[in-house]
């Protein structure tokens, strides 16, 4: 998790989020962390239209859209 600097300006709050994250992040193994992201990545793409996912895998990936 974040590392905390001298003047570190987060709030006790957001500190103590920082940790409790840093905490399960630690806890997961390699494939729950797969799956965790594939889910977020999963759930953000959901949101997009045919046309935005087109454009977002042409910048990053366009050889995925070669056979589609």
């Amino acid at each position: 998790y974040l590392m905390t600097t001298f003047n570190d300006p987060r709030s006790p709050r957001q500190k103590l989020q920082d940790a409790y994250i840093g905490r399960i992040i630690d806890g997961l193994d390699c494939s729950e962390l797969w799956q965790y992201a594939y889910d977020k990545f999963s759930e953000e793409l959901d949101e997009y239209n045919d046309e935005r996912l087109t454009q977002e895998i042409q910048a990053n990936y366009p050889d995925l859209l070669e056979n589609n």
